[in-house]
């Protein structure tokens, strides 16, 4: 049994601790990322006794990161090794900082949209993003574009109302390990127990509740949490691992009794250097260049920005289209303007145009867009026979985008861009055949949707409150939980649905102790 006496010493190395130790507190998370860090912090001063489990140490290092190798067997993109970051902060140590809630659409049901539909309404996460803002030191949650163009002095393009202005706030970014680590290190509630990795969930006899972590360090050591909640807060593929590799009491793992673990992955499609065009010289595109529309809170700090061009929900809802946000690429980065170029991405005679109609010279453009994908039951994690050292089996993904998603996706760039050129401001050459567009992702990674959100068991695995549907005491935190992906990078999400998940274990204690 842990001696609570050592309690003071609150950053914990588990490969100090003895053989078969078992830790007793309130709740247990694991994963101290974003997520995870969050609910700690949350928890601070509730009267509940938390353990935070984190997979490496202060700093990143190759060993902890080999466990996350796998395999993609779909859509073949990244290096899922590199894409995760198994240390105090999660992948906040290597964050670019991008902020922008889901929007109200985003968690709507759409028809054409299959397996769309929230289980919550926008309005119910409103006040978790407010907070969330703050803990990423962004500015207030406020996502008016004509607001914020007039408080930077910037102008918006005259567009009409079929095209969404938008933007991003940008974190410092926002460093959990530096920013939070100290607080949680001191805090005499919370144990943060380094070098941890859960290995196993173990349920009761009920297979209702879980009743313990099995957890192992890479040195060998193997110690138990004892909790009375348990939080899986490890990202949006590690979660869904974990909960299929639990197999010890049930064939299908944890949380699985309808196959729908690892099912619905998501990401956010990336159309790189595949639409491009024109547009003259004198245009002012101030708003939509990071670092030329940052705002000024009232204490004189700078928030950079980014603007970004959309569809109106209601047309995306009319043209059955998914979501997306398309960024001009930044000045100094396209190509210039030599004739050779332009002819390679717009017909000549629009280049001229805009150089004939008295408006001086031009500049070439290139857009990069940001899309929603549909979810798809066999865009999937599975376990392979490979285990990593820990004696885990390792991941294959197979990522995938459903054909119709390509069709949607460019004609939302030909509204953009008919819009775009009828007014004069920007001209757009879209590829005529879908396949021409290039799906790609940088290194970082939106995983989402593998452990969903929603109301029917048979085609999610939490409900409302991140609970998972099967057991009664396990609850999930991240990406993984999103029913949708929308097309806004998940960060901001996610810290706010972690607020709320910290909101409900403290409601559920009140609620414990008023009924004795």
């Amino acid at each position: 049994m842990y001696d609570r006496g050592r309690a003071a010493q609150m950053q914990i190395d588990a490969r100090t601790l003895e053989q078969g130790t078992t830790i007793e507190a309130d709740v247990c998370i694991a994963g101290a990322g974003a997520a995870g860090m969050t609910i700690a912090l949350d928890l601070l001063g509730s009267g509940l006794s938390v353990v935070l489990l984190e997979s490496g140490g202060p700093a990143r290092d190759d060993q902890n990161d080999a466990l996350s190798e796998g395999r993609m067997t779909g859509i073949d993109t990244w290096d899922l090794r590199r894409m995760r970051i198994r240390a105090l902060g999660g992948t906040t140590g290597h964050w670019n900082g991008w902020c922008r809630p889901l929007m109200r659409q985003d968690f709507e049901q759409h028809d054409h949209i299959p397996y769309s539909g929230w289980p919550l309404k926008y309005a119910d996460v409103v006040p978790w993003f407010r907070k969330a803002c703050r803990t990423l030191e962004i500015g207030e949650f406020q996502w008016d574009a004509d607001e914020r163009a007039r408080a930077t002095g910037k102008r918006l393009l005259p567009v009409s109302d079929i095209i969404e202005q938008r933007y991003y706030q940008f974190s410092p970014p926002t460093r959990f390990a530096s920013k939070y680590g100290p607080v949680l290190a001191q805090a005499s509630d919370v144990r943060v127990l380094t070098f941890a990795n859960v290995v196993d969930v173990r349920l009761d006899d009920s297979r209702r509740r879980v009743d313990g972590f099995l957890c192992r360090t890479l040195t060998g050591t193997t110690f138990r949490v004892h909790a009375g909640r348990y939080v899986l807060a490890l990202g949006g593929v590690e979660n869904a691992r974990v909960l299929l590799a639990s197999r010890s009491q049930q064939r299908e793992g944890v949380a699985n009794g309808h196959d729908v673990v690892g099912r619905y992955f998501m990401e956010h499609p990336h159309y790189y250097r595949a639409i491009g065009g024109v547009h003259p010289s004198a245009l002012d595109l101030g708003f939509y260049r990071r670092g030329e529309s940052d705002w000024r809170r009232p204490d004189g700090s700078a928030v950079q920005m980014l603007g970004a061009l959309g569809l109106a929900a209601e047309v995306s809802r009319r043209e059955r289209l998914l979501n997306f946000s398309a960024t001009f690429q930044a000045p100094g980065t396209a190509p210039s303007t030599p004739a050779p170029v332009v002819e390679d991405r717009l017909p000549p005679a629009a280049a001229q145009a805009l150089v004939t109609r008295g408006r001086g010279g031009y500049e070439t453009t290139l857009l990069t867009v940001r899309a929603e994908q549909s979810p798809m039951p066999d865009s999937r994690i599975t376990l392979t026979a490979e285990v990593d050292a820990l004696g885990m089996p390792r991941v294959a993904l197979d990522w995938r985008i459903a054909p119709e998603d390509d069709v949607q996706m460019r004609r939302a760039m030909v509204l953009l861009a008919r819009e775009l050129g009828a007014k004069g401001l920007v001209r757009l050459r879209v590829p005529g055949d879908a396949t021409r567009f290039v799906w790609r992702q940088d290194p970082g990674g939106h995983h989402m949707g593998a452990t969903r959100m929603g109301r029917d068991p048979k085609v999610s695995v939490v409900d409302v409150n991140c609970r998972t549907h099967e057991v009664q005491n396990l609850y999930i935190s991240g990406a993984s939980v999103f029913t949708t992906g929308g097309d806004s990078n998940p960060t901001l999400t996610v810290v706010a649905f972690a607020h709320r998940l910290a909101n409900t274990l403290r409601s559920e204690r009140r609620q414990e102790r008023s009924t004795g």
